[in-house]
Formats: C-alpha cells, structure tokens, sequence
C-alpha cells in the first residue's frame, strides 16, 4: 500500500490492475464487511470466489452442512442415499441423494421395509417434529382424512333462528345458520 493524496494504492486479486481508494472508504468498508481494497472493478469482484464462498463446495465441505437435515413445512427431513421414494432437492453433484421425512424413515426401520406411496404415517400427538415410534401411527391417506375430518362431517349443528337441526361439509366454525 502506498499513500497517494489521502487515498491508499492496491493491486485487484483478479486483474493485478493498481487502483487507489479513499482512506475514509476503506475505514468504513472494512466495518461492515465490504471487499474494499480488493479489487478494482464491479467485474472483478464478481468474477471472485468472495461474492460465493460456497461455490463448489457441496454437503461435508461446506460450512452451511449440518449433517443432511432439513426443516420443510414444520417435518424433519433427512439426507439418504439411494432411497425409491426420496424427494431430490437439488443436487447436481451427487444424483444418489434425496431427502426423506424422518417419521417414514422411523416407521421404515420398524417394519423393515420401505412404505408405499399411499402408506401415511400420522403423528398422534400432532406435533410434527415427535418422531418417536410411539407417537407415529401407519395408516391410509383415506383413513387418516376420516381421523381428522371426522369430527367436522358428523357434528350436528341447530340453527339459532329457526331451531333445525342440520351437518354441514365446512368447518363447525361457518354455516351455523341453516338455508330454511
């Protein structure tokens, strides 16, 4: 670094071009973490590996790696390898790995097998992230609708106004008031 009028000379990582920058810039670039004093341009900045730390580094070799687990929609997921049923979410290095809910990997290992498509496994307590076997239950998609809408088709509501007792297909909370 050489001073030159209150601005400080550096050479860009990528071109090897000497530019100059204000000291006051750098000072206040450097506090929050910008690339000052890095490079010359815009285009050399993006043809770094600085813009990407991750860039080409995939699964154990990255920092972001947290051993294959991911939350989606409140279910614990699971990297596993070579799985018939895993949902691939994105992997352009290894095409062998998938993701799989960790409550059907539990109920898996229990029956020793893989489920089928149509196989369901609810989580009695509700909790989504409980995925100790005694809280998991296998079940049909049929099945597991007529648990939780059950209670929604068979309640028998009486209209306020005219006193008729009536089901309804909605929620308990709409449609409370009879057509009559």
């Amino acid at each position: 670094m050489s001073k030159n009028g209150g601005k400080l000379g550096f050479n860009c990582k990528i071109c090897d071009k000497r530019f100059y920058v204000a000291k006051s810039i750098i000072k206040h670039d450097r506090k929050r973490g910008i690339n000052a004093g890095k490079f010359c341009s815009r285009e050399c900045f993006y043809k770094s590996d600085e813009r990407r730390p991750q860039k080409g580094k995939y699964r154990e070799k990255s920092s972001w790696w947290n051993g294959g687990v991911v939350a989606q929609y409140g279910y614990i997921l699971r990297m596993v390898e070579n799985h018939p049923y895993g949902c691939k979410m994105g992997f352009p290095k290894n095409r062998n790995a998938s993701y799989v809910r960790e409550h059907r990997l539990v109920m898996e290992k229990h029956l020793g097998r893989y489920l089928k498509p149509h196989e369901l496994v609810h989580h009695i307590n509700g909790d989504k992230q409980d995925n100790r076997l005694k809280n998991l239950h296998l079940t049909t998609f049929k099945q597991h609708g007529k648990k939780h809408l059950g209670d929604l088709w068979s309640k028998l509501h009486t209209c306020p106004k005219c006193g008729h007792q009536f089901t309804t297909r909605r929620t308990p909370k709409r449609n409370k008031i009879c057509q009559n």
